[in-house]
């Protein structure tokens, strides 16, 4: 059978921080869920009554644990990543919106006074700006 898994030996300074995080509950709610799970584990609960108390599974708890162990306190806190890349650099944009703002009659079209979103995205592509190919991408630049 393998052995417990069990949080390295937590100074009281570490103990009282811990504490403090479940406690008041500020911040990511990740970072207090992580917490409750290493103090309970602390005080030697073992994997399946911990994963019971926190209405979480046997492997979170575990993964929780062993993070804790390998980085400290950092393994509390949550690691997002940077999300999705801009679609268009800011003199692109600075373009497209130039475009949007000014006269119709300026580029060839009708006189319009709002003219279609297609209309604006076709003159963008011409004048080497890319067009963004959704209709609520390009309200937002525009404003």
């Amino acid at each position: 059978m393998a052995e417990r898994v069990r949080v390295r030996e937590i100074g009281d300074d570490e103990g009282r921080r811990l504490l403090r995080i479940v406690r008041r509950g500020a911040g990511s709610v990740v970072t207090w869920r992580q917490a409750q799970m290493v103090l309970l584990s602390t005080e030697g609960l073992p994997v399946a009554k911990v994963a019971e108390v926190t209405f979480t599974s046997g492997d979170r708890v575990r993964d929780a644990v062993h993070s804790c162990n390998a980085d400290g306190f950092e393994s509390l806190h949550p690691k997002y990543g940077g999300g999705r890349p801009k679609m268009f650099t800011l003199p692109e944009r600075r373009e497209i919106k130039k475009i949007a703002k000014s006269r119709p009659v300026e580029h060839g079209l009708p006189g319009q006074h709002d003219p279609p979103l297609h209309q604006l995205a076709k003159q963008a592509h011409r004048r080497r700006a890319p067009a963004q190919r959704r209709r609520p991408g390009q309200r937002r630049m525009i404003r």
